[in-house]
C-alpha cells in the first residue's frame, strides 16, 4: 500500500506539473505509468496530450484504401482517450480539461487498491477510509465535486495520516 501511495503522489506531481503549464495528458491509464526499480513512477505516452492554449486545427478526415473495408472512421472531434479511464464529460466529447486526468488517476488508484476498474462506489470508498474518500472524490461523475487540481488532490493525499503516506 505504501508503494501505491508513493506512486500515486508521483503521478499527481507529474500531471500537476503539466496542468500548471496548460497541458492535459488525455489518456492516463496504467499502461502509461511506469514504476522503476527504485520506486520512481513516470507518466509516459504524451502523444494524445493537448496544450490547452492551442486551437485545434481545422482538418478533414484522411481516407485510405483500408477505409473501404471498415464502417467506422476517426473524424475530427472524435473522443480521445481510453474508455474506462475517461470521465463522463470526456466520453461525451467535452473539451480537454485537467479534471479529466484527475478522474483517470482516481480510477487507476481504485483499480490498484481493489483490482476493479469501475469508479469507487460510495459505500466501498467509505470502508477504504481517507484514501477511499479521496479516490471517490477524484472519480465523482460531476466535475465540480472533484478536487480542483492535482495539487489539491496531492495536498489531500499528503494530509492523510503518516501511516498511509511515504515521501
Amino acid at each position: 500500500l505504501q508503494r501505491l501511495l508513493w506512486s500515486f503522489q508521483q503521478v499527481c506531481d507529474a500531471i500537476g506539473y503539466a496542468h500548471v503549464r496548460g497541458v492535459v495528458h488525455r489518456d492516463l491509464k496504467p499502461d502509461n505509468m511506469i514504476v522503476g526499480e527504485h520506486g520512481e513512477t513516470v507518466v509516459v505516452d504524451w502523444g494524445l496530450a493537448k496544450v490547452l492554449s492551442q486551437k485545434e486545427p481545422e482538418l478533414e478526415p484522411v481516407f485510405t484504401n483500408r477505409m473501404s473495408q471498415s464502417t467506422s472512421t476517426t473524424l475530427v472531434g472524435s473522443v480521445i482517450g481510453t474508455i474506462g479511464y475517461m470521465p463522463p464529460e470526456q466520453e461525451a466529447g467535452a473539451p480537454p480539461a485537467p479534471g479529466h486526468d484527475l478522474y483517470a488517476a482516481g480510477v487507476v488508484a481504485w483499480e490498484a487498491l481493489t483490482g476493479y476498474r469501475a469508479p469507487a462506489p460510495p459505500t466501498a470508498s467509505e470502508r477504504a477510509g481517507d484514501l477511499g474518500r479521496l479516490v471517490a472524490r477524484l472519480t465523482h461523475p460531476l466535475p465540480d465535486r472533484r478536487p480542483e487540481s492535482a495539487r489539491a488532490a496531492l495536498a489531500e493525499l499528503t494530509g492523510l495520516p503518516r501511516r498511509w503516506v511515504v515521501g
